[in-house]
């Protein structure tokens, strides 16, 4: 025996609801399109971006930085980036790692 239900109004729209919320959330990745950085005379070359696809990745090189401790700049100044087993390295004089940012740190607040 097949019994048939009948749906009241407030059920149907609590039933839409209900779909409305469980699919709401989409999740999908950033895409830049390399074709856009082709050469102005039509050339085919493009540039591999593969580098960036990943968060938190930049060339190495040198780079003006902000050295921020506990949410207050202590200082700003260029710093000299290179790749150390895939992950960015500053590289630092002895003098500037016997800096005592703390101190300076201290002082403006």
């Amino acid at each position: 025996m097949i019994t048939k239900f009948k749906l009241s109004p407030c059920c149907l729209a609590l039933i839409s609801i209900g779909v409305l919320t469980i699919s709401s959330e989409l999740y999908a990745r950033e895409f830049f399109n390399p074709a856009f950085l082709t050469d102005l005379n039509g050339s085919d070359v493009s540039p591999d971006l593969s580098a960036f696809e990943v968060a938190n990745s930049q060339a190495p090189g040198k780079y003006r930085v902000d050295i921020i401790i506990n949410g207050t700049v202590v200082d700003t100044k260029d710093v000299d980036f290179f790749l150390r087993q895939n992950k960015k390295q500053a590289i630092l004089t002895r003098r500037e790692k016997s800096l005592n940012y703390t101190h300076a740190y201290q002082q403006r607040n």
